[in-house]
């Protein structure tokens, strides 16, 4: 069943403003908060200071409307407090923690490491290039994907930087965009190489512990950013950046071979989905490029919510890792980094 519905809203110069919203099967989700949402962010994000009144000319859009859940970070957390970490400059990348508990994150734009401790920013080493994500393996090594270099290895103790990876199918690695361990020890990583909507590329690799050449996993990808392996290696999530959606690609769990692969969630703030992290309970979590904050969704793809930092920061968040009860979040156009405290049953 198709139904459309008209809205009205009149601004202050009196000017009639008409939004037309189509459902599919209005009936069986008119009472979708999901759907909801979506519809009221629309209004908020193009009316936000104009709307004086409504003129509702559908009962079924009335009901969503009331409907529409506010923009809070419930149940991700209990007050969503967030914090200000400290301000490095730069466009942060790849947050992680080491063993003894130490922040360590990337910068895209000067291809700079860097340690964070007590609110101040230490650069202890280079890529050369453009470090676009980061992560430690099991080895307690920096496993870094570097935009222009291909994928690294840095040393935190000797502070030696080691070129890995540097070429896929015979040819440059250009664009290794973000990187994830399974429990295994086996690493994930996203390729966007020169990829964009028009121009869909990108791939996925997999490279098994102790080897050191990589497995083409998908092809053909429209900017793929973000990863997340769930703990048993049977589960991927990608980011398709330029396509607003997260895919779930099912591996087999012997030979971690592509099976089903669908469309887990569309995201819908910001420019596209970035960096991910995926709980034990199956929860996932992004970052909403340029839209200010992550957003999350249970095992099934179904809308949690969402956490957005404070007015006047900046708005391009890139990617996160969890510290106790705390998530850490990265930011490139101020070079930031912030927390909030989740809720426990994140845990």
């Amino acid at each position: 069943m198709l139904v459309v519905v008209t809205l009205t809203i009149w601004d202050v110069t009196g000017t009639d403003i008409m939004i037309h919203f189509d459902a599919i099967d209005m009936v069986a989700s008119c009472m979708n908060a999901r759907v909801s949402e979506v519809m009221m962010r629309r209004i908020q994000r193009d009316f936000p200071a104009k709307l004086l009144q409504m003129s509702v000319f559908s009962p079924v859009l009335a009901l969503l409307l009331a409907a529409a859940p506010p923009d809070s970070g419930a149940p991700l957390c209990a007050d969503c407090k967030i914090e200000k970490v400290a301000r490095c400059g730069g466009f942060l990348e790849g947050p992680n923690f080491d063993a003894q508990g130490l922040l360590w994150v990337v910068d895209y734009r000067t291809g700079n490491i860097l340690t964070v401790s007590d609110g101040r920013c230490t650069i202890v080493g280079t890529t050369g290039g453009a470090a676009n994500g980061a992560r430690f393996g099991p080895d307690g090594r920096l496993y870094i994907a570097d935009a222009k270099r291909g994928l690294l290895i840095f040393d935190p103790k000797s502070r030696a930087l080691e070129v890995w990876i540097d070429r896929l199918d015979g040819e440059p690695l250009v664009g290794a965009n973000d990187l994830a361990f399974d429990a295994a020890g086996n690493l994930y990583a996203t390729i966007r190489g020169t990829s964009t909507y028009l121009n869909p590329t990108g791939r996925v690799i997999m490279i098994p512990k102790g080897q050191s050449i990589p497995r083409i996993l998908a092809r053909d990808l429209r900017f793929p950013n973000g990863i997340a392996v769930n703990p048993a290696g049977t589960q991927l999530f990608i980011g398709i950046f330029s396509e607003k959606q997260i895919l779930a690609i099912n591996l087999d769990p012997k030979t971690a071979e592509p099976q089903l692969s669908y469309v887990f969630v569309r995201t819908q703030a910001g420019i596209g989905p970035d960096g991910m992290a995926q709980d034990a309970k199956g929860r996932l979590l992004w970052a909403d490029f340029g839209g200010g904050g992550i957003s999350a969704a249970d095992g099934a793809g179904r809308a949690l919510g969402s956490i957005r930092l404070p007015d006047g920061a900046g708005q391009r968040v890139t990617n996160m890792a969890r510290r106790g009860p705390y998530l850490y979040l990265t930011e490139a156009d101020r070079g930031e980094i912030w927390r909030v405290a989740l809720d426990s049953s994140l845990d």
